[in-house]
């Protein structure tokens, strides 16, 4: 198991007070936590990557986010 981390840093909308956010892969050799959560606008959030084997460095992943101002993805 190889494990990495990476952050992110979720501006949200101007009137936001809240951030949901999701990641996810479709890759079953990676998984990441945290998968989802609710955070401050400006917050940042430090995501952990668990790769099976090196094989598994090149999956793609997908980061949505919704603001509670907009309810849009940012």
């Amino acid at each position: 198991m190889i494990t990495r981390t990476q952050s992110y840093n979720f501006p949200g909308s101007t009137g936001a007070t809240e951030v949901y956010y999701t990641i996810a892969s479709n890759n079953s050799c990676v998984s990441v936590t945290p998968a989802s959560g609710t955070i401050d606008p400006g917050d940042t959030v430090e995501f952990s990557f668990s790769f099976a084997s090196e094989a598994c460095f090149s999956t793609q992943f997908t980061l949505t986010c919704y603001d509670d101002a907009c309810s849009l993805p940012i």
